[in-house]
């Protein structure tokens, strides 16, 4: 199953916003964090690396398979649909079930690309059921293995895990569920815990999205987990220091120039570490003029080599705020242009205001970690 299983750390070091005149530009953003640092005297000094993700670890997880989806059941019977990538090998897929107190998988059929569909009687093992007034019921943990290897599991410390459910009388239903395929070492584990006790999770912390964002108002990263121990705290640090446990924030002085290096720790597990430097320079956006409604605009900025693309967002200061899609422009390089046609008002017209609040993004993507830099600026609306 595909996790979003998000940390968020927000360090909250001041804001403010600029005003820009009719004709005026707006000065250099204090934000950037201060440079520190230098080349050994007398010596030669390293050209700065460019800003972005560096060092980043080597994916355990094999590229994804498909997903094996559990439709509704009565408690009684189970119906599986696998749907296979398209560069996922062909072959026979084999469903099982980890019925709780028993020790080994049963199985309970195979499907594949040409026959994708898979529909079975339940029969746990007698051993395995706990009787009440009605019948008898058991609960287990659905896998997945192709060629006597597990690539799905429904339980594991992921975001969409659920057990299947057996009831004689119909009353269980395991609905909609599904699973990721994958090879993961962590479905050993899984497997373990569905069939013994005193296992051992040693798999490595796995960060699969980063997102650092440096703004106006601070720094924020997000990291989205390929799994979580429930018995072992998240823990972010920032070169060396504790940044957020659950909810922390820290002065910028903590980043520093060249590269920060980032750490997420989790129990025992082998910590996830890679390095993240950020820009220096601001990005110093200028509107030529006034922004009027049915009129084109530019906005100009000190472009940055490293960034990919840039995106200018308009929203209104004094006019109200709907639930609404808001002016988006883009563009890889400066400037930005566009026609203003000011803000939906929620009811099929348009508001303008006296001020507009416009913020540049500046993004560089590295895989599935992105950097953005951010600032936010004012400008007048002409009526």
């Amino acid at each position: 199953m595909r996790t979003n299983v998000g940390l968020m750390l927000v360090l909250l070091v001041g804001c403010g916003r600029e005003i820009v005149d009719e004709l005026g530009s707006a000065p250099p953003s204090p934000s950037a964090p201060a440079q520190t640092g230098g080349g050994a005297a007398g010596g030669s000094v390293d050209a700065p690396l460019s800003p972005g993700w560096y060092d980043l670890p080597a994916d355990t997880v094999e590229p994804h398979l498909g997903v094996l989806v559990v439709n509704p059941t009565d408690g009684r019977t189970l119906r599986t649909t696998l749907m296979l990538d398209s560069t996922a090998p062909a072959g026979d897929y084999t469903v099982a079930v980890a019925w709780r107190g028993a020790t080994q998988l049963q199985v309970l059929g195979t499907t594949g690309r040409d026959s994708t569909q898979l529909d079975v009687r339940l029969a746990p093992p007698a051993s395995v059921l706990q009787r009440d007034r009605c019948g008898a019921r058991a609960s287990g943990v659905v896998f997945v293995l192709r060629s006597d290897v597990l690539v799905g599991a429904s339980t594991g410390g992921r975001f969409m895990d659920f057990t299947l459910e057996y009831d004689e009388c119909g009353r269980g239903s395991t609905r909609g569920a599904y699973l990721d395929l994958r090879r993961d070492q962590r479905l050993e584990y899984a497997r373990c815990l569905a069939l013994s006790t005193g296992c051992a999770d040693t798999s490595p912390v796995r960060v699969t999205r980063g997102f650092l964002r440096v703004s106006d108002m601070g720094i924020g990263l997000e990291t989205s987990l390929g799994f979580v121990d429930a018995n072992a705290p998240v823990v972010l640090e920032v070169n060396g220091v504790v940044a957020a446990e659950r909810h922390f924030s820290l002065p910028l002085d903590l980043f520093r120039a060249g590269k920060n290096r980032i750490t997420v720790r989790m129990g025992q597990h082998t910590p996830w570490e890679a390095n993240v430097v950020l820009p220096l320079a601001a990005l110093s956006p200028r509107v030529s003029a006034a922004l009027r409604l049915g009129t084109p605009f530019s906005i100009a900025f000190d472009a940055a080599p490293w960034a990919m693309d840039y995106r200018v967002d308009l929203f209104p200061v004094d006019a109200p705020w709907t639930r609404a899609n808001y002016p988006s422009f883009s563009s890889p390089t400066s400037p930005i242009e566009g026609t203003f046609d000011g803000f939906p008002d929620g009811r099929g017209g348009r508001v303008t205001g006296t001020l507009a609040s416009v913020r540049l993004t500046a993004t560089r993507k590295d895989g599935d970690f992105t950097l953005t830099q951010e600032t936010h600026l004012e400008a007048p609306i002409s009526p």
